[in-house]
């Protein structure tokens, strides 16, 4: 189900845990997570993930 809560936890502990760092393409998964979190949470909350993910 989009949105559900346990989902958000578990996509965004494996990105915080990976680290953006390491990804091959960081700016472009990057924006495809924003892109996703948009769609399914709207623009204030993918904001406000993309930002705790960007500046952990």
């Amino acid at each position: 189900m989009a949105g559900d809560k346990t989902s958000l936890e578990k996509t965004v502990g494996y990105i915080e845990k990976r680290g953006i760092g390491k990804d091959p393409t960081p700016l472009k998964s990057f924006l495809t997570f924003l892109w996703n979190m948009k769609i399914i949470y709207g623009e204030d909350k993918a904001m406000k993930l993309a930002s705790e993910i960007a500046d952990p």
